[in-house]
């Protein structure tokens, strides 16, 4: 390998119009390159959080044209100040069961290529996309056993 190149080079640059700025987390699965935005937003901007998937068509990429998102999702915005209801027990409130804030932080493909998985840092949650469709699927609990949002069991694994 030439040590005077980088094994990475910027394709593509988009706005924050089109990309959100911040939490943004990529990866190539099958021909598209999904990217997250998110943010859990701080005390001072508590009805800030976002939670957002992005997909491209990797083909589309040549170096001169700077393609479109094939397909995006996006959670509501949180109209609450980010509370279900009653008042949070720290600064922000991003308190899991309590707040409806989401923070979209970080994606993972499956191996067989047909699903992605994308970490919401606030819910504790997994929502997953069909790669095919880019349509959201399921989420699943990190915090119970069962995987169930509704489970109160909470000795899962995080």
């Amino acid at each position: 390998m030439d040590s005077t190149k980088t094994p990475m080079a910027v394709v593509a640059s988009y706005p924050n119009g089109v990309i959100y700025g911040a939490g943004v987390c990529g990866e190539a699965v099958g021909d598209k390159v999904y990217v997250t935005s998110g943010n859990s937003a701080s005390g001072v901007g508590v009805t800030q959080s976002m939670w957002a998937l992005f997909a491209f068509d990797s083909n589309q990429f040549d170096g001169i044209i700077t393609p479109d998102p094939v397909s995006s999702f996006e959670f509501p915005g949180t109209a609450t100040g980010g509370r279900k209801e009653g008042a949070a027990s720290d600064d922000s409130g991003q308190i899991v069961g309590i707040t409806t804030r989401r923070d979209a932080h970080d994606l993972a493909g499956t191996i067989d290529g047909k699903y992605v998985h994308v970490v919401d840092r606030i819910q504790d949650v997994i929502d997953v996309f069909d790669t095919i469709t880019d349509e959201h699927v399921g989420t699943y609990s990190l915090r119970t056993a069962s995987g169930s949002i509704d489970d109160i069991d909470t000795n899962g694994a995080c």
